[in-house]
């Protein structure tokens, strides 16, 4: 069953510039070599080659420059 505060968050995350969005975008040089957990922006998976990991697989556990990471990122508006 989805709480209401769970189906906000997910109306949020699926209208793009409304509160919350899910974005992908390449690692920068200051974030290589750094955990996801580390990341100002919430990374839920980390692309690497053709491989999509989890923020948590220990594969990822250290980004990489040519990684792409997919966050959640709070609006600016």
């Amino acid at each position: 069953m989805l709480s209401p505060s769970a189906g906000r968050v997910t109306e949020d995350l699926i209208t793009y510039g409304s509160g919350l969005d899910l974005i992908e975008r390449p690692v920068t040089k200051d974030e290589v070599g750094r955990a996801p957990r580390e990341l100002r922006d919430l990374v839920v998976s980390v692309k690497r080659g053709h491989r999509l990991l989890d923020h948590d697989d220990p594969e990822a556990a250290r980004l990489e420059i040519t990684d792409r990471i997919i966050a959640i990122r709070r609006t600016s508006a």
